[in-house]
């Protein structure tokens, strides 16, 4: 929380402070991240490799991969997720472990080298197919999922994604696949992956997440047909941010009138 108004000297000490190893870790983390946004990189790269608890060392030193190969510096962003593959392998928990090398093959696919990345990827489902607590390996085949998209693989990630029993995690892996093929252009393919989630609501907000898509925000009558599909079937809460970006205009008038319902209401209990 102190990272996020800005004050990272603050929030560093306060880190430092904490004597849980995996919560420092954690708060750690989030440094490193918050300061890796400010474009401190050498700073963000000390900050991570402070970190003692694997699970959180790779995650920060992945992430930091993905925001060093986004300033086109590929050889650095390479050097940091062996470090970071090296940390990954060491994680002892099935689930970690899945967790981090599907962020680090997220972060590898971000400097080009889709070869690696597509080796770990196989590395994380041998590993994410023989966790044997349900709902972990739900999370775990949909991180997969996520990773092998990132790769371009995507009708590898669709099978993936269609393999996991949980409803929710499954709906949550074909979203973020439906975004994955809207990147490619194929717009009526991500519409069809996002259409096959069960589930009314987490269908509706994987379709208003594809309408805020700037490319599908290019095509006006695509973005506003997927936004009111998702208000027709779920509920207008989840539609509300898609709506603030493709039909801002209608905003205003909605939050007038649920200020006008709350008052009405208030009225009648005082009455």
């Amino acid at each position: 929380a102190t990272a996020a108004t800005g004050d990272l000297d603050r929030a560093e000490t306060t880190a430092h402070a904490i004597t849980h190893p995996y919560q420092q870790a954690w708060a750690l983390a989030g440094l490193a991240q918050a300061i890796a946004a400010t474009g401190d990189l050498d700073r963000a790269e000390t900050t991570a490799h402070a970190i003692t608890h694997p699970d959180q060392q790779a995650r920060a030193l992945a992430g930091l991969a993905q925001a060093i190969a986004a300033t086109g510096d590929l050889d650095r962003a390479r050097r940091l997720t062996t470090a970071a593959e090296t940390t990954a392998r060491a994680i002892t928990h099935p689930y970690g472990q899945v967790e981090a090398l599907t962020g680090l093959a997220e972060a590898i696919a971000a400097t080009g080298d889709l070869d690696r990345a597509r080796t770990l990827t196989t590395t994380a489902e041998t590993t994410a197919r023989a966790i044997t607590h349900t709902y972990q390996q739900a999370q775990a085949l949909a991180h997969l999922a996520r990773a092998i998209a990132a790769t371009g693989d995507l009708d590898r990630a669709e099978t993936t994604a269609r393999t996991i029993t949980h409803s929710y995690q499954q709906a949550w892996a074909l979203a973020d696949l439906a975004e994955a093929i809207a990147a490619t252009g194929d717009l009526d393919r991500a519409e069809a992956t996002a259409r096959t989630i069960t589930d009314p609501c987490w269908q509706a907000q994987a379709l208003a997440r594809l309408a805020q898509l700037p490319i599908v925000l290019a095509d006006s009558t695509r973005a506003r047909r997927l936004l009111a599909l998702a208000l027709s079937i779920g509920k207008w809460t989840e539609s509300l941010a898609g709506l603030a970006v493709v039909e801002p205009a209608a905003v205003g008038p909605i939050a007038d009138e649920i200020c006008a319902r709350w008052s009405r209401r208030e009225d009648d209990r005082s009455g």
